[in-house]
């Protein structure tokens, strides 16, 4: 297998001509846009959701931060070893290109079918329920909203945020420097006046003190502190720290990837822990456990019990906007994820999703759904208008903007027939959770064979995955025992697109295999 992965120079060149001949645009994003993508999705919605669930799921405040300890753990061994395959295959498709070069093709088909149509287009919906979800408890105080009230917005949420992406990669990208400017500060308000009124003793959580250790539940010992609940704390965590696997979607497109990747993922995971650490103290140590237990907006309540009605909607503000800068990030990662499989034609070409170029540069092949679509005349304007060759038009904007559009219709129908709580039992946890332990796992084998690329990068440590593939091999052991219904819809589905994979006539009349650029 290690034969497979091995890229010879003569591939390397080949490669390299196909990305010329595409017409694809040079690397063009650099450390600060790669970092603001990782905090971008990392500091979303979930990190003022997420801290309520862990509290109530753990028997006291002192085990919910260890939650959050043990979660960075994870999240900062996964990121370690995503740094460690981006260097060693710094293509746009994240772990589609990993799972492919290391376990067959196969294996890249399933990452691309499970993320494409399950994983992204369901963290779009509940990002942008999320949104318009908290945007009218800010406007309606006190009174129920219609499911049907908040889903259309939600579905221009995403319409509005694909938009800007469909602009171009520059648009995209500072649309992500700024909402991540104003979730850094939200955030970061958080900690400094949670931990500031903690100091004063102030008495703002009436006598609870934020590590309480051994009490401080009225609940059994035996029951909050049980593996199951521990379990469920550090999936709500990781569904917060989520967003250290999004750079290897867009690595093809980062200046020096090999030795930017790695900086970007150590800057990101050491920033995000200590402000959720200390964001997650502020909210412990202000807030009473009763209320901890039942609310689902923390950061909401928060405000609410500092600076009174001002702060709560401060905090909707803030959450609204981490919401659409969340967004933004899954959008322009999943887009170039989605070109990478439809690059290796694992997606069927009526949707667009893949280009057959010529030596010149040219598509032959435009999915009709979304050929002539206004955001694709809107953008075609947009590019012209900066002077950008008309092949690079045709072989990137056009590609990626076919790519987006296919996640906007897929997150609009998950937003229509599903309530957030329902979307997140499907996605946190075994779904992707499988995905990332299959991937990582994999670099464990290519460190047993000591696999070497043509520019001389090692698989280096196995620290890191070793401990990864440890704690969430026991995570998921004990998940898929307690959701065996949810584990067995996921097994039917993976057999479906396997029985795809094998009878899909789309593979086979084109050719060969596109490159991932």
């Amino acid at each position: 297998m290690s034969e497979e992965f091995l890229l010879s120079q003569g591939e390397g060149e080949q490669h390299s001509s196909a990305l010329e001949a595409s017409g694809q645009v040079p690397r063009s994003l650099t450390f600060v846009n790669g970092l603001a993508i990782v905090l971008g999705l990392s500091i979303g919605s979930g990190i003022f959701s997420a801290p309520a669930a862990v509290r109530s799921d753990v028997s006291s405040t002192g085990l919910a931060m260890l939650v959050w300890v043990v979660g960075g753990i994870i999240n900062v061994a996964g990121a370690a070893s995503f740094a460690t395959l981006g260097r060693l295959v710094p293509l746009n498709g994240g772990f589609q290109e990993y799972l492919r070069l290391i376990y067959g093709n196969l294996f890249g088909f399933l990452a691309a079918w499970i993320w494409i149509f399950v994983s992204r287009p369901l963290a779009m919906a509940m990002v942008s329920l999320i949104f318009s979800e908290y945007l009218f408890r800010a406007i309606l105080t006190g009174q129920t909203v219609s499911m049907w009230i908040v889903k259309p917005i939600a579905i221009l949420a995403v319409a509005a945020i694909t938009l800007i992406n469909c602009l171009g990669t520059r648009m995209g990208t500072g649309a992500a420097n700024v909402f991540l400017v104003i979730k850094v500060l939200g955030l970061s308000s958080i900690a400094v006046v949670g931990i500031a009124v903690y100091a004063s003793n102030a008495n703002l959580a009436n006598g609870s003190g934020p590590l309480n250790v051994g009490g401080g539940s009225n609940e059994s010992p035996e029951i909050s502190t049980s593996i199951n609940g521990f379990v469920d704390a550090i999936l709500a965590a990781a569904f917060a720290y989520g967003g250290w696997e999004s750079l290897g979607f867009i690595a093809g497109e980062i200046k020096e990837a090999e030795t930017t990747i790695p900086k970007i993922l150590k800057a990101a995971m050491t920033f995000i822990i200590v402000v959720f650490l200390s964001a997650n103290f502020a909210l412990y140590a202000t807030l009473p456990e009763e209320l901890l237990k039942q609310t689902n907006a923390p950061a909401l309540d928060f405000g609410l019990k500092i600076f009174g009605r001002p702060g709560a909607l401060f905090y909707t503000w803030i959450v609204c906007t981490c919401s659409l800068g969340s967004l933004n990030s899954v959008v322009l990662s999943t887009s170039r994820f989605t070109q990478a499989a439809g690059a290796r034609q694992y997606l069927p070409p009526f949707l667009g999703t893949y280009k057959n170029a010529t030596e010149q540069g040219q598509i032959s092949r435009s999915g009709f759904l979304v050929r002539y679509s206004p955001v694709n005349l809107l953008a075609g304007r947009q590019q012209k208008s900066d002077n950008i060759p008309r092949h690079v038009i045709s072989n990137n904007f056009v590609f990626y903007r076919n790519a987006m559009m296919l996640n906007c219709v897929l997150a609009t129908g998950y937003i229509l027939i599903g309530s957030f709580r329902q979307l997140l039992t499907f996605k946190v946890g075994m779904m992707e959770y499988i995905v990332y332990f299959v991937t990582i796992f994999g670099l464990l084998v290519l460190w047993r064979r000591s696999v070497v690329t043509p520019n001389g990068i090692r698989t280096g440590s196995i620290v890191a995955p070793l401990v990864f593939c440890c704690l969430v091999g026991l995570i998921l052991l004990q998940y898929v025992v307690r959701h065996l219904v949810e584990f067995g819809l996921i097994l039917i589905y993976i057999a479906l697109c396997c029985g795809l994979y094998y009878k899909a006539k789309w593979r086979r009349v084109d050719g060969p295999e596109g490159t991932a650029q």
